[in-house]
């Protein structure tokens, strides 16, 4: 008990730059993108330990700009994805000319201050009167990785300021979040209407609604053909194209991991559900692991969401599949996107492309698409 009393303490004295619900977050469009900021400067107490800052998906750029009020000493600390700076593996002899490092402009810059965070990295702030932490043009490599706390870390040892005060704004993508936000949520009013989306995607980013709230359609939507039948109707328009021996889609298998840890737990507790035909249970689940997930695990997730949304067989959900299986390594995955371009399900008819997915999942050992890629051979389908 006093551990866990401990550990609250350490991590509960890291001022947050801005909360997801709290009110005093404004928006505004700037160039067809939104932009969140916070309505007036705040504060930071030196009796903390430092502060943090969130940084969501779909973001394109932010500005954390902090000052010493009354322009008092100095600040010193470390600035990390983890609170536990002191664990990591700090970047050394960097200082205040070094400024590659503390910034964050992915398209000129060969080092970015994001990237070396997100690698575990730490970046240490020496005497510094006032502190700018920023990135523009964050790509969607980079972006893919967050939904991240990052964490700056007071030195209190060489930190002689009285308070700090602080402005932020962060721009996101406003066609990326109105889909997503249609997709996945639920749309909470906000005093100006034309804000409802992202004023709903700030108010679920708290871990307590990860599991996300379909649709009412979308939940009602059950399988109404079988997938082998719409490819059987498919192959009869086209009688002079061979039929594949294994032409139909690998949804029965659903990839499992070691549970070794949280994320992989909830994704073979999502195989359960799905087991039991309970897709949507499974799919939050999913989703939630998702989010949570390291480059180790987000290959299998990503497929088993693609198996998900592929059981649901409707245009839309198929072209989700198709996203998700392109987003995994999986040679099942590629497999399934052979199959989705040889029969134009979801997308357009593509043989090429159809011959370069099955030929990536025949050389990760898959023997289904060893055999279509000997007769697409042997007939000379989507070879040029």
């Amino acid at each position: 008990f006093l551990l866990i009393f401990l550990q609250t303490l350490a991590f509960g004295s890291f001022k947050s730059i801005y909360y997801f619900k709290n009110p005093e977050l404004s928006f505004s469009i700037e160039n067809g993108d939104y932009r969140v900021y916070i309505k007036e400067p705040r504060y930071i107490s030196k009796d903390q330990n430092g502060f943090k800052f969130y940084l969501p998906n779909f973001i394109k750029s932010y500005n954390l700009e902090i000052l010493r009020v009354g322009s008092i000493g100095y600040i010193s600390g470390y600035l990390s994805k983890n609170s536990r700076f002191f664990a990591q593996n700090i970047i050394e002899n960097i200082n205040e000319n070094d400024l590659e490092y503390y910034t964050s402009n992915f398209s000129k810059n060969k080092k970015n201050q994001l990237s070396y965070l997100l690698n575990n990295k730490v970046i240490p702030y020496e005497r510094f009167t006032s502190i700018i932490i920023e990135a523009s043009n964050i790509p969607s490599s980079i972006n893919n990785k967050l939904n991240k706390w990052i964490y700056f870390s007071f030195d209190k040892t060489n930190t002689v300021f009285n308070d700090l005060v602080y402005s932020y704004t962060m721009i996101l993508d406003k066609k990326k979040i109105d889909t997503y936000v249609n997709n996945h949520f639920k749309i909470i009013q906000y005093q100006d209407i034309k804000f409802n989306k992202i004023h709903t995607y700030f108010m679920n980013l708290d871990k307590k609604n990860m599991i996300k709230k379909e649709k009412k359609k979308e939940i009602k939507k059950e399988i109404k053909k079988e997938i082998k039948k719409e490819i059987k109707k498919k192959v009869e328009k086209k009688e002079q194209k061979p039929v594949l021996p294994s032409y139909s889609l690998d949804i029965k298998r659903i990839n499992e991991m070691i549970a070794f840890n949280k994320i992989n737990s909830l994704n073979d507790k999502a195989i359960e559900f799905y087991k039991e035909k309970k897709y949507l249970k499974s799919r939050q689940l999913l989703e939630e692991a998702l989010i949570q997930s390291d480059q180790s695990s987000v290959s299998t997730i990503y497929y088993n969401l693609g198996i998900i949304y592929s059981k649901i067989n409707t245009v839309r959900s198929n072209q989700i599949a198709i996203d998700y299986f392109r987003s995994s390594d999986e040679k099942e995955a590629y497999f399934n996107l052979g199959i989705y371009n040889y029969i134009g399900l979801g997308i357009k008819e593509n043989d090429k492309q159809a011959y370069k997915y099955f030929n990536l999942s025949a050389k990760k050992g898959f023997k289904r698409a060893k055999k279509n890629i000997e007769i697409m051979q042997k007939y000379k389908i989507g070879l040029k």
